[in-house]
């Protein structure tokens, strides 16, 4: 439900879509991650909150 947080999209009919919102995955399933690389990017008009960052990084399993 990160994306409903960043208004891409919505719980009641009524509600507003952020057409600006949205995520950018930049690695696949089982792609190598260096030390600081970006694996994905969270984009809304408005401010993101700390919990919608969270709740992204909970979906990201890292092996070794």
């Amino acid at each position: 439900m990160v994306s409903v947080g960043l208004g891409s999209g919505r719980m009641i009919k009524d509600q507003p879509i952020d057409f600006q919102a949205g995520i950018y995955l930049h690695k696949k399933n089982h792609d190598q991650v260096s030390l600081d690389e970006p694996i994905m990017s969270l984009y809304s008009s408005k401010p993101i909150d700390q919990v919608i960052i969270d709740k992204a990084d909970k979906t990201i399993r890292y092996e070794t």
